[in-house]
């Protein structure tokens, strides 16, 4: 799959769930997964889009997931939004 570095549009986050999906549905099974959000950037209005886009791709095909990211910010946006659904706090590195 190709590298997303950056999400400016609803268009962004329909392409990454896509491309996932696209990469992902043919295997027949979830899988574990490991995402590195290092040198990735969200515009802050498609923060919640892009954790419910998340949030859809984990129910439907993911085992596990571990996200890794050194970005604070990023981390407490997208962990913040996570803690309220299925998503572990460690799975950004915010948990024990």
């Amino acid at each position: 799959m190709r590298s997303v570095r950056a999400v400016r549009t609803t268009a962004d986050v329909e392409r990454v769930r896509h491309e996932v999906s696209a990469l992902l549905q043919p295997l027949g099974r979830r899988v574990s997964t490991v995402v590195n959000y290092d040198k990735f950037s969200i515009v802050p209005e498609l923060i919640d889009a892009y954790v419910q886009m998340v949030t859809d791709l984990m129910d439907r095909y993911y085992a596990d997931a571990t996200r890794y990211t050194t970005n604070a910010f990023l981390r407490a946006k997208l962990g913040a939004s996570a803690v309220d659904g299925p998503c572990p706090t460690e799975a950004f590195g915010l948990g024990a």
